[in-house]
């Protein structure tokens, strides 16, 4: 590579801590077409405003996350396509990229919060019951 990506090695004591110091998180899903998972991944990384290269499981709405936020890796036709779109953005829009996530997870906060994820569940299952 021309440029070569620093990557971290080794047992992270603060995940928050790191992805704040990170311009960008590999954020694969571990789950394939499961429509609505959307694991802590992406949310980590979002909110650390550390932007998130995604593979989702599905098409996700643009109004839950829009695509703005990620960078969607399953769109790239292989890894060399990829990581050649990540080395032409340049810090300036890296740092308003991160930025603008930082702000958005502020937007969706209490919607992706445990409390409410612990509400919903909840709900769900007093219905089922």
């Amino acid at each position: 590579r021309k440029n070569k990506l620093r990557n971290y090695r080794g047992i992270i004591k603060n995940k928050f801590q790191l992805l704040s110091n990170s311009k960008f998180n590999f954020c694969f899903e571990n789950i394939s077409n499961f429509q609505g998972y959307i694991s802590e991944k992406i949310w980590d990384s979002i909110a650390a405003g550390s932007i998130p290269i995604y593979w989702p499981s599905w098409e996700i709405p643009e109004e839950y996350i829009p695509r703005r936020c990620y960078i969607d890796a399953s769109k790239f036709p292989n890894f060399n396509a990829l990581f050649n779109y990540l080395e032409s953005i340049t810090d300036k829009e890296i740092i308003d990229w991160s930025n603008m996530l930082i702000e958005f997870s502020k937007t969706k906060k209490q919607e992706v919060s445990i409390d409410n994820y612990s509400d919903i569940i909840i709900e769900q299952i007093k219905n089922d019951t």
